[in-house]
């Protein structure tokens, strides 16, 4: 369990550097998680400041400081952090982010920190129609939210292929939470080989 908490949420942090005028946010892979470097990823993040002053900081994401689905998503959570621990700097803000902390299972997309009592995506499996609708609700909202992040539908269609069907309408209850973390799987592979090319080309 996490000892910290007294901590700022990265939208809040995100929010008053908007309002404070930021210019520009840039990022950079520095190290992609491979066996040669224990699965640890680091990024470097410079935020640009109305005045035109710089802030960079790094942020790093291992297994060893993320948990649950979220460890496989290293690349972008490095990257997060980066871009945090930067807009701290330049807001002067003294308290940690949410994304900063060692036990966050959330994400970007998912819009929760630690502690946060927003649900995993359910599984449908439930024992009333009424329970089985709503979390079948909830599923295809949560999929569609990281299909929508997915620039080649091809590999949506793959990946629900994979998992035996041609729809996400079409997912049965007992498999939703497996064709979710599918989606977000692919996601994540997809933005590893977009930071993979862009460390290539630097």
């Amino acid at each position: 369990m996490n000892w910290i908490t007294d901590y700022i949420k990265f939208e809040d942090v995100l929010d008053k550097a908007t309002q404070m005028g930021i210019q520009d946010i840039q990022t950079e892979p520095i190290q992609l998680p491979a066996n040669s470097n224990d699965g640890v990823c680091i990024f470097r993040a410079t935020v640009v400041a109305e005045t035109g002053q710089t802030f960079t900081a790094h942020g790093d994401a291992s297994d060893e400081n993320l948990k649950g689905e979220i460890r496989k998503a290293k690349v972008r959570m490095a990257e997060t952090r980066a871009i945090a621990r930067a807009l701290r700097w330049m807001t002067n803000t003294g308290k940690v982010i949410d994304a900063e902390l060692p036990d966050y299972e959330g994400g970007p997309e998912d819009e929760a920190g630690p502690n946060s009592s927003q649900p995993e995506p359910p599984d449908v499996g439930e024992s009333t129609p009424a329970d089985r609708a709503n979390a079948k609700a909830e599923f295809l909202n949560r999929s569609q939210s990281v299909i929508a992040k997915i620039d080649d539908q091809d590999q949506v269609a793959i990946v629900l292929t994979t998992c035996g069907y041609d729809t996400l309408d079409a997912v049965k209850s007992e498999d939703c939470r497996r064709v979710y973390y599918a989606l977000k799987e692919k996601y994540t592979e997809i933005e590893e080989k977009r930071a993979a090319s862009k460390l290539a080309a630097n």
